[in-house]
């Protein structure tokens, strides 16, 4: 089965998606590690030529999970998806994830890819106001692109291990 997973920052995708990777043991992508290198000295953008070789090495797999925020330079794993499940969670409750995320970031008790400073910060509540906004753009292309019947919409973590359960047949 090949899960891509969505939502906005916060929505609690990654820790969706870890789990989801682990109880299936499935290969599992962080669209952000595919886009970013990482490195002592800071994040810096991967040169195109290697994010798109990157992404599509992981997209030839049999079975994945993939997640991240909506980007259209990785629209490619919505085509190849069994599964496009769009996490959305409560606003307050994203605004809190985010909020204690940075926070706990700052005191170096949290693993952090950008430094979390107070630009990081803003940009975080930057992607949170705009998430509607790029969700129905996502939506749109998603329609336009004929893949509308690959989307289901969960509020937790819980609905989308039933919901995979169900569809087990999905499962290679």
């Amino acid at each position: 089965m090949r899960i891509d997973i969505c939502g906005s920052v916060g929505s609690g995708k990654t820790t969706l998606a870890r789990q989801l990777a682990a109880i299936y043991q499935m290969p599992l992508c962080e669209k952000d590690e595919v886009v970013w290198q990482r490195g002592a000295a800071g994040d810096c953008k991967r040169e195109p030529a290697e994010r798109d070789r990157l992404f599509a090495e992981f997209l030839a797999q049999t079975d994945w999970v993939a997640e991240g925020t909506p980007r259209k330079i990785l629209r490619e794993s919505f085509r190849e998806a069994d599964l496009i499940l769009f996490l959305e969670t409560p606003l307050v409750l994203r605004l809190k994830r985010i909020l204690l995320r940075w926070y706990r970031q700052r005191q170096g008790k949290a693993a952090f890819g950008a430094v979390p400073d107070w630009k990081m910060l803003r940009a975080y509540l930057k992607w949170t106001c705009n998430y509607p906004n790029d969700r129905r753009q996502l939506l749109q292309w998603l329609t336009d692109e004929g893949l509308q019947d690959k989307i289901v919409t969960i509020r937790n973590p819980a609905a989308a291990r039933n919901l995979i359960e169900q569809r087990r047949d999905l499962l290679r």
